[in-house]
């Protein structure tokens, strides 16, 4: 059994959310297991202070050393195994990769603070570690805490009803998920694309990949450094005598933008794209072993704007996509 133990002001904060749902059935069926503390318990005097005056001076209360050694000391042993975390905005962040590692081993041991912070020796005493959900900052660390468990409980074993549906999420695999579509088939004149509706599932993974792709360049570049590397794509062949390949309508995969044409020559790709009055020209070039866009040019549509950057990488992405899907690269 995963174990959570939660030490805290305020304990009818737990299980919180995480009583229902999957993780509340999971919670019932033994799968884990969530106890909560009171450091108040431990507090000193008629009050049970927890908390005391900034040393050096300055705005509101720390909570005190002693009285929350006191409260861990009770509580957990020298041999267990868990980490102990304390919820902290300047604590290591919590991704996906260590999220795993947590939901991996026996357990969690968290730590809530309030008030200006804990005492920063008896986080040193007792070897706590610092985990951050965000760059901002919280009433206290309850709300932390419960992020934390629940992005660690969903993934034990028996939680969640498909396996794959873990494997495919956003960070998995470094980048951002793919949008997801269900019925009504048409909604507000927004069809679901038919390629998920084709039945072809390697097209439909080759799709999935490239919205991944997309969406993470569009709004987390800073995921693509550490995300697994894509496959190396050998120099476009040369196309027919002419140049063009022309697109038939039956053919072309419904992203809401169909291709006018392809054209491979001298190792470059040009895709000609077109999209509600907008228009798009893309080469791209083998460099290095990786496809990469060498040129782009694009036109105002009927409102006589110019096509905005995320629809213009949008209209990039089904490009290559399709080049791929048509044999013209891996």
């Amino acid at each position: 059994m995963w174990r959570a133990s939660i030490f805290t002001l305020f304990p009818a904060m737990f299980p919180g959310p995480l009583g229902l749902s999957l993780a509340g059935e999971a919670l019932a069926r033994g799968v884990w297991a969530c106890e909560t503390f009171d450091i108040r318990d431990h507090g000193l005097g008629r009050h049970r202070a927890v908390d005391d005056r900034t040393a050096g001076g300055g705005p509101g209360m720390v909570m005190r050393a002693d009285v929350v050694a006191a409260s861990l000391d009770a509580h957990l042993t020298l041999d267990d195994p868990r980490p102990r975390l304390v919820m902290s905005p300047r604590g290591v962040p919590l991704n996906q990769s260590f999220v795993r590692q947590l939901a991996d081993g026996p357990g969690v041991a968290v730590l809530c603070g309030r008030f200006e912070g804990i005492d920063e020796r008896v986080i040193g005493a007792r070897n706590l570690i610092e985990v951050s959900v965000g760059d901002y900052v919280l009433s206290g660390g309850e709300l932390g805490a419960l992020v934390l468990l629940d992005a660690c409980v969903r993934l034990l074993p028996g939680v969640m009803g498909a396996a794959d549906s873990e494997r495919e999420e956003s960070f998995e695999n470094g980048l951002l998920e793919y949008p997801h579509y269900t019925r009504p088939r048409d909604f507000e004149g927004v069809p679901i694309p038919e390629i998920l509706l084709s039945g072809d599932h390697a097209r439909i993974a080759a799709w999935r990949k490239a919205q991944s792709e997309a969406l993470t360049r569009r709004r987390r570049p800073d995921l693509l450094a550490t995300a697994k590397p894509t496959k190396t794509v050998p120099v476009p062949p040369r196309a027919p005598k002419g140049g063009l390949m022309p697109q038939e309508d039956n053919d072309i995969p419904a992203f809401g933008a169909p291709f006018a044409c392809v054209d491979a020559q001298d190792g470059t790709l040009t895709v000609r794209h077109k999209h509600e009055g907008h228009w798009w020209r893309f080469e791209v070039a083998d460099k290095n072993g990786r496809l990469q866009l060498v040129h782009q040019a694009h036109g105002a549509g009927e409102s006589g704007h110019a096509p905005s950057e995320s629809l213009a990488l949008d209209a990039y992405d089904f490009a290559t996509l399709e080049a791929r899907r048509k044999g013209w690269v891996d």
